[in-house]
This record gives C-alpha cells, structure tokens and sequence, in this order.
C-alpha cells in the first residue's frame, strides 16, 4: 500500500527557487538557498526566524563542513562561506569562466568529497557535466553530457549513486566505490512520466529508501530500494524542489520550493516559494560534511 502525507508550510520566505536542504543536527537549524537570488539561509524552524547571506549569482548548493563554515557549489565551481563575517571566497575552479553552463545541484559523499554538477544556460543541450571536489581540492569531471544535472545521493551502504538528468525524466542508478570516488555502470532505476512531473532533487533516508522531489508534480514521492513506490507527500505548490531529514529523531520530512513562472499562478499558488515539513515513521541520517584539506 503506498502510504499518503501532507506537508504544511513552516517557513514563508517566498524564495524565487528554494533549493538545496540541509540539517544541522549539532545547532538544530536548517541550511538552504533561494537558487535564483543567489542567498544562503540559515534558518531555526522553532522561532522561524532566518539568516541571509549573499553569497553571488549562479549559488547551486550548500553542504556542511566540520569547521562550521559551509561549502558552496557556486558560478563554476565550488566555494566557502563563513557564517561569522559573511564572507565568501573560491576554493577551486571546475569550469572556465564563460562557459555556456552553471552549477547545479550537490551533495557530500562519506568520505567528505562534494559532488556537484552543471546545467546547461539553455536547459536544452548536453553541455553540463558532474564534477566531484577531492579532499585536497582538486576536481575531477566524472560524468559528460548532461542537460540539467539534479539531484544525487548515496545507499547506505555506499555501494550505489542515484543520479537525476532532469532532462531524462528518470532516476538512473550506478555502482559507486568508495574509496575512489569512482561510479560505473549505469542503469535506469524510477522513470518519471512527464505528465507526473520533473524529477529534482534526491535523498536517501535511514531505511535506506529514495526520496525525490517532483518539479511541476506537486508531490515528493519515497521509493524502496527496488524502485517501488512506498509513500506520496502531497504539497499544496506545484514545484517542490529538495528535500531532507532533520528535526528531532532526524523525522521532520523538509521541504523547499519554487515559484511557478507566470503571475496567475503565482496567485493561485500564495505558499509557493516557503519550506515544508512533515513528520515521518522514518528515520533520518546526519549530512556527510565536505571535508576540504588542500594541500600546499
């Protein structure tokens, strides 16, 4: 039986494209940013009240960091910024400046890499790429041909990458080895039909089971590690873009969103644009944190 929630609003940002969530379980707070206005927020989802941070044009992701500084996938590459002063400065470059591409979404695997891949500016051809940036700094380019790189995560044991090319309305999956940060053969894993929605970002929960946000689908769906559909989140916007575990027990389902395109819509849609949250039977897992070393 595929089990069926409802989420309800608990932050009212109005983020033109609220994506990218990510819990803190050491300050209880939530990470997140609104895509389109280039702002990382830090957000306490008991008092509601949130932190901005500017952090530029074309931000795609945040992940955290044992420091307590926050690593972004931003313009071309991958960046930090501290929370305490505001600042943000570059930490390596995975694209020239110019490129008819931008960072998309990203996420850390267990052993501290940040994963992250690029769009292309038309959102039609195959010019972006997943990248991964080692420990050390350096960048390697692990996957070519990509339209609109989306979301991405790990099974539990490490031993398979979920992937989205929202492009290809499918959630493909690959072998992953751990060790060297290497994925290998790729297969098919939830086809998404068009009419049911874009598939956007992904999550992995503590049983073990794929979360995905369906963008112009109104819902998040969970599936078991077979693919099967296990649970249906409804959600009263019609793009939720990411989501994460976090809350007490790691059982608080969170949510981001995005505005729909046209003025109509965006009246018919008031909540568009807030984070979500619904309580869950499953449990969560703490965010693997992007552990950058360079070397000098």
């Amino acid at each position: 039986m595929v089990h069926r929630l409802e989420a309800v609003p608990v932050l009212k940002e109005e983020a033109e494209l609220g994506e990218c969530p990510v819990w803190d379980e050491r300050e209880n707070v939530l990470w997140w940013i609104d895509w389109s206005q280039g702002v990382v927020y830090r957000s306490d989802l008991t008092s509601g009240a949130s932190r901005p941070y500017q952090a530029g044009p074309s931000l795609a992701a945040v992940a955290l960091t044992p420091s307590g500084r926050v690593a972004l996938a931003l313009d071309h590459g991958f960046a930090e910024l501290d929370p305490g002063s505001g600042r943000v400065r570059e930490l390596a470059r995975a694209e020239p400046a110019g490129t008819a591409s931008r960072m998309c979404d990203g996420k850390c695997d267990a052993r501290g890499r940040f994963w992250a891949g690029t769009m292309a500016l038309d959102e039609q051809s195959p010019l972006g790429a997943l990248f991964v940036m080692e420990n050390d700094g350096r960048v390697r380019r692990v996957l070519d041909d990509v339209v609109i790189s989306n979301g991405l995560c790990w099974s539990l044991d490490d031993s398979r990458f979920y992937y989205v090319d929202s492009a290809t309305g499918r959630i493909d999956v690959f072998e992953f080895e751990l060790a060297g940060g290497t994925i290998a053969h790729r297969a098919p894993f939830v086809e998404i039909p068009a009419e049911e929605g874009t598939p956007d970002g992904l999550m992995i929960d503590g049983d073990g089971y794929l979360w995905v946000a369906l963008w112009d689908g109104w819902q998040v769906r969970r599936y078991d590690p077979l693919g099967e559909l296990d649970a249906i989140v409804e959600v009263p916007v019609a793009r939720p873009t990411c989501c994460t575990l976090g809350g007490a027990g790691l059982q608080d389902l969170i949510i981001t969103t995005a505005m729909p395109d046209g003025a109509d819509e965006r009246r018919a849609q008031p909540l568009a644009g807030s984070v979500f949250r619904v309580r869950v039977d499953c449990p969560g897992r703490p965010a693997h944190r992007c552990r950058y070393e360079p070397r000098h």
